[in-house]
């Protein structure tokens, strides 16, 4: 039987050690946000490994590489009370070409634990900036 989001005691302690999930949000920073969550969203390997996820699986745009284009690009989703990616929209964007690429690797992202407020899941906002350069 596959394990559910809401299955009593989903995600255990062992689940969250076995596949490495942290925190996303510093608990200096998890102050700020105390009215919409106690708890930061998981990610596995924290922000490290989203930017990995990144880094492996953005394919820069051929039409970047052939004009020697780089820039960053900022991305702001939610991660729903199922812990996956949605609403995601580029907030800003050194040039268009990079939008599509963007939004699809962080439609990508493999699924996340959710933010917790008064012990229930809860969906949050998140910022992610890629910075892309030719190398």
């Amino acid at each position: 039987m596959a394990c559910s989001l809401f299955q009593k005691g989903w995600p255990s302690k062992f689940f969250i050690e076995a596949n490495n999930y942290q925190a996303v949000i510093s608990d200096e920073q998890l102050q700020n946000y105390k009215e919409i969550m106690d708890q930061s969203p998981l990610y596995p390997n924290g922000v490290q490994g989203i930017l990995q996820h990144i880094s492996k699986n953005y394919q820069y745009p051929a039409q970047a590489k052939a004009d020697g284009i780089q820039g960053r690009v900022y991305l702001s989703f939610t991660i729903n009370k199922e812990g996956w990616v949605e609403a995601a929209k580029v907030q800003h964007s050194d040039h268009p070409v990079f939008n599509d690429e963007a939004l699809r690797v962080i439609h990508s992202l493999d699924r996340w634990i959710p933010a917790k407020l008064q012990g229930k899941f809860v969906a949050v906002p998140y910022t992610v900036p890629i910075k892309l350069k030719l190398e």
